[in-house]
């Protein structure tokens, strides 16, 4: 059975859908507790494939550093939508936001 999980950033300007979802899980690195502003972050695990922007791409701006997953953000409210690239390269790492 396909399942998608329809997701958004805090201004709903960015939306995007997760079909298929791999799996959950939260992390709490440091680099991921920077990037939430938290204790950590839950996320949804996807092959890229399987990951859709379905509004607002002109809107997400990327922050990369060498040796560490890129992250993509809506560049209006700053709300974190994905990490990719080298430390995650089998598939985006999505906030859940469902």
């Amino acid at each position: 059975m396909s399942k998608t999980i329809h997701g958004a950033c805090l201004c709903g300007q960015v939306t995007f859908d997760v079909h298929d979802p791999e799996g959950m899980g939260v992390c709490h690195c440091t680099r991921c507790q920077r990037w939430s502003g938290g204790p950590g972050l839950a996320e949804v695990e996807v092959d890229a494939a399987n990951f859709e922007v379905t509004a607002g791409q002109e809107l997400i701006k990327h922050f990369t550093e060498e040796g560490f997953s890129g992250f993509g953000f809506c560049s209006t409210c700053g709300s974190s939508l994905y990490a990719f690239g080298e430390g995650n390269t089998t598939w985006p790492r999505e906030r859940s936001r469902t």
